[in-house]
């Protein structure tokens, strides 16, 4: 139960979202800025995409296990979590296995948009707009639906809208990989 809070948590916080939204969209602006690179533009989106993956992945965890610990403190739920038979290290566990949660849920959206720029950047003089058109309207679309469940049902924006672009990504992926790539007119 105390992962599965600490997963909710993380992945409500605004940052998560935003430092999510900004890596998806510096992954998704990869094959723009490595047009024109001679038989090396898959090699460059895919170690680009990587490594802000990485890099904003670093930051997510720190903010995230930084915010998840000092708020149970400051709030005091750690006080009577801890007077309850749960002890420390079953405590400090589940919250490590709950933010693993959260990064892993970050992780695969990440790999989803490095995918779908690989996707977009097959052809070293051609880019393929139309996938990226379904990336990029999936990021939007996201947000719009966080926006709508937020406003009708009140739930959390951020945790509607990283659900709705862990489903979007998905699909737009499993869309753009059974439809066949665009013959290069080369």
């Amino acid at each position: 139960q105390i992962a599965r809070n600490t997963f909710r948590e993380g992945v409500r916080q605004p940052i998560f979202y935003i430092l999510l939204q900004t890596s998806l969209v510096i992954i998704g602006t990869y094959p723009v800025f490595t047009f024109f690179v001679f038989r090396e533009q898959e090699k460059l989106v895919s170690d680009g995409a990587l490594a802000t993956t990485l890099f904003f992945g670093w930051i997510t965890a720190v903010l995230l296990a930084t915010h998840a610990i000092s708020r149970e403190i400051e709030t005091g739920t750690v006080l009577l979590l801890l007077a309850k038979p749960v002890n420390r290290v079953q405590f400090l566990v589940a919250k490590l296995l709950g933010l693993l949660a959260a990064l892993g849920l970050f992780v695969y959206i990440n790999a989803l948009a490095a995918l779908l720029a690989l996707r977009i950047a097959k052809d070293q003089f051609q880019l393929e707009m139309i996938v990226m058109g379904l990336f990029f309207g999936a990021l939007i679309l996201a947000s719009i639906i966080g926006a709508v469940r937020n406003y009708y049902r009140r739930t959390s924006f951020t945790a509607s809208a990283i659900q709705a672009l862990a489903v979007l990504l998905t699909l737009v992926a499993i869309l753009v990989f059974f439809l066949p790539p665009r013959e290069s007119s080369g």
